[in-house]
């Protein structure tokens, strides 16, 4: 993470149109990190780096929106996840699974987990195996549960490795 004094650098770089840059800002005003936290600022930058097509500028911006119960988070998932960009399938699934801001449909959230884990996401692989067992026969319970901790073991070693990889990106939920 770059000092304090770095933060300058960043602002002109993202101001110039990097869109690395404008996420980094759009975090670092989102989160109160080297800056004083302001959610409004921390929108337009990430709303710039998904205007240029960043798949992580918009997932960012998507679940910005999703905490503060904005059904824009809902369009922004479903096209980063039909563009394929498996964190957003994830969190389309688990808002399908729940009924956030979407109406609930768990075979729809179990077709988003399902698009997500075929792209390498652990999690949704977790939360897929999860949905299964819940509706498989009672004697194939323990496969899933085998399959499911094996998946967990796996989240947590990529997680601890680095908290940021693509692969277990997103809520815990």
């Amino acid at each position: 993470m770059p000092k304090t004094n770095d933060l300058d650098a960043y602002i002109a770089m993202a101001e110039a149109g990097d869109a690395k840059a404008q996420i980094f800002v759009g975090w670092a005003y989102l989160e109160g990190k080297l800056v004083e936290k302001n959610l409004t600022i921390a929108e337009n930058w990430l709303r710039k780096a998904s205007g240029q097509g960043s798949f992580e500028g918009g997932y960012r911006l998507a679940m910005m929106l999703l905490q503060r119960g904005d059904r824009e988070a809902i369009d922004l998932l479903t096209r980063l996840g039909d563009q394929g960009y498996s964190p957003a399938n994830y969190e389309l699934g688990n808002c399908l699974y729940t009924g956030d801001l979407i109406d609930r449909n768990a075979r729809e959230a179990a077709v988003r987990w399902d698009e997500a884990q075929r792209k390498g996401h652990i999690v949704a692989r977790i939360k897929l195996l999860k949905y299964q067992s819940s509706i498989a026969p009672f004697y194939e319970k323990p496969i899933f549960f085998f399959r499911t901790f094996v998946s967990l073991v796996h989240a947590i070693g990529v997680y601890i490795r680095n908290d940021q990889d693509e692969r277990v990106l997103g809520t815990f939920s």
